[in-house]
Formats: structure tokens, sequence, C-alpha cells
């Protein structure tokens, strides 16, 4: 009796394998987040498909958050892998998000843009981080500073008064509003 209910078992077990394993075929068919999501939900995490389930819902969400291409997407993904959680792909997402954040803040150009990359990457790149604050001190003074008319003329190149004009002189009146004086203009 102890023999035929071993082997019972043992069947059920196969079993209940086989059909897990089909399910999971289905699964991986589908290739979506809804279908890894409903599996994993179901599944018994000793399954051998459940680590590979987890990580492939992983990329598919990364992938998600991507093709969106908002902020929100990207929090909601690093919102689902917390630090800690063994997410594989979580640091690609935290640089993804930093650059996303710095090519939306420059379309945008708006202050409230640079500030908020200013103020949730202090320490990005150095590169990166003295352009952001950069062009935030721009944004902020924008329309504080206005252009005049330019003006061009001939011009001696030595700026000997008698020479012969050899070149082209450009002028432009700048009218500062700023708290701060102009220290260097760039053309």
């Amino acid at each position: 009796m102890r023999k035929l209910a071993c082997l019972l078992l043992a069947g059920m077990a196969l079993i209940g394998f086989t059909s897990c394993g089909g399910g999971y075929h289905e699964v991986q068919q589908a290739d979506t987040i809804e279908a890894y999501e409903g599996w994993i939900a179901t599944a018994n995490e000793h399954d051998p498909n459940f680590f590979t389930a987890t990580i492939r819902l992983e990329e598919l969400r990364l992938a998600a958050a991507r093709e969106a291409g908002t902020l929100e997407a990207f929090d909601g993904y690093l919102e689902a892998y917390p630090a800690g959680s063994g997410a594989k792909h979580r640091e690609k997402a935290l640089k993804d998000r930093e650059e996303f954040l710095f090519s939306w803040a420059d379309e945008t150009n708006t202050e409230a843009g640079w500030q908020k990359f200013v103020d949730e990457y202090p320490k990005a790149e150095r590169k990166r981080r003295k352009q952001a604050r950069r062009r935030l001190k721009m944004a902020q003074n924008e329309g504080k500073i206005t252009l005049g008319e330019t003006r061009q003329e001939r011009v001696n190149l030595a700026e000997d008064p008698n020479g012969p004009l050899n070149g082209w002189g450009f002028w432009v009146d700048v009218t500062n509003q700023a708290e701060k004086p102009i220290e260097r203009c760039v053309l």
C-alpha cells in the first residue's frame, strides 16, 4: 500500500509538472508582461522556470518603461524593483532615467526642468552636472537680458584709424536686467 501511494504521488507530481511546463511554454510564446505576471502569481517558486520568468518579466517592464519614455514609467519600474531586491537591470534603469530627465530638461529648456535635474542628480557626471547648472542659470535669467539690433560695418583689423578697412566689425546693444553683471559673452 505504501509503495502504491508513493507511485501515485510521483505520478501526480509528473502530471502537475508537465501541465505547468505547457503553461510556461504558452507564457513564453505570448512574451508579455501580463502573461508572465499571471503565470508567476500562480506558479510555485520552486518551479525550474520561476527564476527565468521573473527575470524576463523584469526585462519586459524595463523595455516598457523605455518605450513609454516618461519619468512616471521609469519610476514605476524602479518602484517595482527597489534597491536590494536583486533587480538585474536596476542600475541600467537608473542611468536611463537620468538620461531621459536630462534630455527632457534640454527639450523643455525651462527653469523647472533644469532645477528638477539638478535636484535629483546632484552626483551626476561632472561635465553633465556643470552643464545642467549653467543651463539652469540661463533659464533663470531668460527674459532679463535683451539684445538690440545687430549692426555691422567695415573696420581696420589692426585698429589703425588711418589703415585700410580690411575686415568687418559687429555690434549689438545688450540690456541686462538680471541681478548679476554679465561677466563673459561667447559668440
